[in-house]
């Protein structure tokens, strides 16, 4: 009988010995280094949104044990019924909401089924009571599909998305760039973790080095992208999306630093390339300078005018984009998304 407690200490511990890898402990930092990292860059009176369990029970260990970061509103929106946050919250919940502000987003989004999405609405409903105060999304995988309802509202601030339904100004880039000084999981790394919620929370910092490297390439700004893309492959490097971009960015690069060239050679069709992958990754000012050169070359092809005025469309210039589509069904009045462009800016007059 003396020899059981013994026997059944040995089957412990050769039971820790064997599953060692998947109970790797030696970076157990990195939950707390998640937290401190994302909330250290959230201002005062700061409305911060997250889906992750980790991060928000670390949070509230930050606020509520060791006494930080206690000036930011934590809301936890782990699953469409918990709705916790308006008894921990109730301040958050008293003003009406923006309805302008809903019906836009709604209005620009699948949020029309109302019973499809039930929890969207809800969180939309919860911002829009609050824009009074800087709110921001944790970003992350999931939160990428979970509110792409609001993509067009969203400026990445470092580990964070900020609701704003102003467009990106380079001097806020310029700020975002500081945010990812001193980071304290910057060498962070998917597989060099063993559990999976920590891989999947360590995606945080790969989907927020990317969100900052595409804001960047939009901006012309290719080897700042470059960087921060290659930096967010290093944290996952098993995303393809990631390795088609660099090498899309590449290619524009260098094909913009040869734009002269293709001018003078008249290269029509690397210039409508060119000018087709700068939409592709938004840099639309771009874009219409391409398209505007490759006309240059050819001012009776229509389709040259569609290119510039869908790119003009996309900037948000309308009465030039307008003045394009006209001139391109001038042309050829068989192109169909000149048609389409037009009705549609007409439309919205």
């Amino acid at each position: 009988h003396h020899l059981l407690p013994i026997f059944f200490l040995f089957i412990i511990l050769g039971n820790f010995v064997f599953n060692f890898q998947s109970h790797d402990f030696s970076k157990n930092y990195f939950s707390q280094n998640l937290v401190v990292d994302g909330l250290s860059q959230l201002p005062p009176n700061a409305l911060a949104i997250t889906t992750s369990h980790t991060f928000y029970f670390g949070s509230s260990y930050e606020q509520l044990v060791s006494n930080r970061f206690t000036d930011i509103k934590l809301l936890y929106f782990p699953n469409e019924g918990n709705r916790d946050a308006e008894k921990y919250h109730p301040e958050l919940f008293l003003s009406n909401p923006n309805e302008d502000f809903v019906t836009k987003v709604t209005n620009n989004s699948d949020l029309k089924n109302i019973q499809k999405f039930t929890a969207e609405k809800y969180i939309l409903e919860v911002i829009a009571r609050n824009l009074d105060k800087p709110v921001f999304i944790l970003q992350g995988v999931q939160e990428e599909l979970f509110f792409n309802y609001l993509k067009a509202y969203l400026i990445p601030h470092g580990l964070w998305w900020q609701i704003s339904a102003d467009s990106i100004s380079p001097d806020h880039t310029e700020q975002n760039l500081a945010l990812f000084q001193n980071l304290k999981n910057e060498q962070i790394r998917v597989s060099s973790l063993h559990q999976y919620q920590q891989q999947r929370e360590a995606l945080t910092f790969a989907v927020s080095y990317h969100s900052i490297g595409i804001t960047l390439a939009k901006e012309g700004k290719y080897d700042k992208a470059l960087e921060f893309l290659k930096k967010s492959l290093e944290v996952d490097n098993q995303n393809q999306n990631v390795k088609n971009e660099i090498a899309l960015i590449d290619k524009i690069k260098t094909e913009e630093e040869a734009l002269e060239d293709l001018v003078s050679e008249k290269n029509k069709d690397k210039l409508v390339e060119l000018g087709s992958n700068l939409v592709t990754i938004g840099n639309y000012k771009s874009a219409v300078n391409v398209f505007l050169r490759a006309i240059s070359i050819d001012p009776d092809d229509g389709r040259l005018y569609t290119n510039a005025a869908s790119s003009y469309a996309l900037m948000g210039d309308k009465e030039h984009a307008l003045e394009f589509y006209k001139k391109a069904l001038e042309l050829d009045p068989n192109l169909d998304l000149a048609k389409k462009g037009l009705e549609v800016l007409t439309n919205q007059e």
